[in-house]
């Protein structure tokens, strides 16, 4: 495989070096990195083993396949200037949110390959999802190597990119909604009941796992699950039925504005 280039080793860029080096896809000599912040690169280096790049031009030119980690505001600064470096033999890996494959390649000045990506805080655990679209990378073999890439670090979902927002929604951002809903499930039994927060919150979580455990081996769906724990008109199923009248209206509620935000980024970029 082409040797890896990331521009940008904050939260999302060292995560990627750290997994795809865990789970054994790519050693630490075949990825070189470059950032802004020279020191978080050598402390990044010094910990895994990586190429450290002076900057994202040395980063640009000794990769096939070079992966964008940067924020919105700053790719079209680091797009050009790299994009003299960019052909058709090196591939763009833009894991950048709201900026659109289009807008890249008028930044770049020519049709150049590119994929995006949506990975997830759960690659740190090699699970999880990572959203790929290909709709600017046509080649199917440069299409595999990126699938390898991500198979070894998640399960990949291909998806259109005029959707890859609302699966980043419910994929990438999910782990904070997930936690979030289970913080306040701890929180309202200690306040409905009066039990201790520490032993409500190790419960919820221990629960948690035992139940996505439960997803993965034994239950294909999760209205099976539910028939199975909640019996009509026992206790959970009282708790299902409010659940079902009200839940709706909130994760509807919380998509409208996470998509209204998605909106306000994309629009800075048309």
């Amino acid at each position: 495989m082409a040797e890896i280039g990331i521009i940008g080793t904050g939260s999302m860029g060292s995560m990627l070096i750290r997994s795809f080096i865990r789970s054994g896809i790519l050693k630490p000599e075949e990825i070189t990195a470059s950032n802004r912040s020279e020191e978080k690169l050598l402390r990044l280096a010094e910990e895994t083993g990586i190429n450290r790049a002076a900057s994202n031009r040395i980063t640009a030119e000794k990769s096939g396949i070079i992966f964008l980690c940067v924020l919105p505001d700053d790719t079209e600064e680091v797009i050009t200037e790299i994009k003299d470096l960019i052909t058709d033999e090196k591939i763009l890996v833009s894991v950048i949110s709201d900026v659109t494959t289009g807008k890249i390649t008028e930044w770049t000045g020519k049709t150049a390959p590119i994929v995006r990506v949506i990975p997830s805080v759960t690659s740190h655990r090699l699970c999880g999802i990572s959203v790929l679209s290909f709709d600017a990378l046509p080649d199917d073999k440069d299409r595999q190597k990126i699938i390898r890439l991500f198979e070894a670090i998640s399960k990949p979902v291909t998806v259109p990119e005029a959707e890859i927002s609302a699966y980043s929604d419910i994929a990438s951002s999910s782990p904070a909604f997930i936690a979030g809903i289970m913080k306040e499930f701890s929180g309202a039994a200690v306040r409905h009941y009066g039990i201790d927060q520490n032993t409500a919150d190790m419960v919820v979580r221990e629960t948690f796992i035992g139940t996505a455990k439960l997803i993965e081996h034994d239950y294909s769906t999760f209205e099976s699950l539910i028939a199975d724990v909640a019996t009509e008109g026992g206790i959970t199923g009282e708790g299902m039925r409010v659940i079902r009248e009200n839940a709706g209206e909130l994760f509807t509620a919380m998509l409208k504005e996470t998509d209204r935000k998605h909106k306000l980024v994309s629009d800075k970029f048309r």
